[in-house]
């Protein structure tokens, strides 16, 4: 059985651990925050990815994610970022808003059943409030 996943589902996620993106500090190493940074590993072949971030991110830039998706669609990998309006990061936890929380999992839902990962269950939906 692979290890490599069929898909992911990135929130608001850190990239980019080069001296100009976010992290690198925290690495013991440079070598270590270099080889960290998930922009060395776009190529051919990697699974769909879903990205969920907001545009008023202050710790991780949106726009670090909107160019990481562009890049990983350069390479013919299916992606695809859902920019969330006027939000920070963490934006998605249950205890910053249920609706954005309910919002992310329905699309995360989709998701996987367009890449046939999860059956649709019309019953199973929950209401946007």
């Amino acid at each position: 059985i692979s290890c490599a996943p069929n898909s992911l589902v990135l929130f608001s996620p850190v990239l980019d651990t080069s001296k100009k993106g976010f992290g690198h500090d925290r690495f013991p190493t440079p070598e270590l925050a270099k080889q960290s940074n998930l922009f060395n590993a776009i190529a051919r072949g990697l699974p769909p990815m879903l990205v969920f971030h907001g545009t008023a991110d202050r710790v991780v830039p949106y726009e670090t994610s909107e160019l990481f998706v562009r890049k990983v669609k350069k390479k013919k990998n299916a992606a695809e970022i859902m920019p969330f309006e006027g939000q920070g990061h963490g934006f998605f936890n249950l205890n910053v808003s249920f609706e954005l929380y309910q919002s992310t999992l329905m699309a995360m839902d989709d998701f996987f059943i367009a890449q046939g990962l999860i059956e649709n269950d019309p019953e199973a939906r929950m209401e946007v409030l």
